[in-house]
């Protein structure tokens, strides 16, 4: 049986959906090499930190918080517990009590994706709309399992009507990493067994970075 791979990252393109705020950039991409002139093609790229698939480090929310270039490689990589919220509403939280019904499987390893089944709105406004979210009491629950990575593939793990962003706060104040835009998590149908690979550029300082995350196994799904 041969292992099995499963690449959670949206691609970066001209065009794509980038958080909706009138600050950040879009992602663009012009070609300035060409095999017919220079002789090799190269391209210059330009994108916001947290453009994509991405990673959120410390710094994205704490003074002179880690940078993603500080990120450890035993936090990135290795065994992660999914769970399945995709049966929430719009708008509605995970709440402590959700949460302890997983405390068995939430003690297996220190990386959690949460699948809410919002990819399924990527690349329209709706998706930065009225998605499901985590509770700050459940959030907090979190940081009693020592977990040090959590995924979405929401466009964050806050309210969308909440401006002040607890939950960042709550989560990067005690340096767990965030990888959110995840895609392709309904694809999975067997939730055990997986483990993660989330590497983020190294970008010295930066606050985030578009990053390639996939899941890998061994045997069939």
């Amino acid at each position: 049986m041969g292992r099995v791979y499963l690449d959670l990252t949206y691609p970066l393109e001209e065009g794509m959906i980038t958080y909706n705020a009138p600050w950040h950039p879009i992602f663009k991409i012009n070609q300035i090499g060409r095999l017919g002139l220079e002789g090799r093609e190269t391209r210059e790229i330009s994108f916001g930190s947290h453009t994509g698939t991405h990673i959120d480090a410390p710094r994205h929310f704490v003074d002179n918080g880690d940078g993603v270039d500080s990120l450890l490689l035993e936090n990135l990589i290795g065994p992660v517990t999914i769970l399945d919220y995709s049966f929430l509403n719009e708008g509605e939280a995970i709440t402590e009590p959700m949460l302890k019904q997983h405390s068995n499987e939430l003690k297996k390893c220190k990386r959690l994706i949460i699948r809410f089944g919002w990819a399924k709105y990527w690349g329209g406004n709706k998706f930065f709309e009225n998605y499901p979210y985590l509770s700050e009491e459940a959030a907090r629950y979190l940081l009693s399992h020592e977990i040090k990575l959590i995924g979405c593939d929401t466009p964050q793990l806050d309210s969308a009507n909440n401006i002040g962003s607890p939950i960042h706060k709550i989560l990067l104040n005690e340096k767990i990493i965030l990888v959110e835009y995840l895609a392709n998590l309904d694809n999975i149908h067997i939730l055990n067994g997986w483990k993660l690979i989330a590497l983020p550029l190294k970008i010295t300082g930066a606050d985030g970075s578009p990053s390639r995350v996939c899941l890998y196994k061994d045997g069939t799904e």
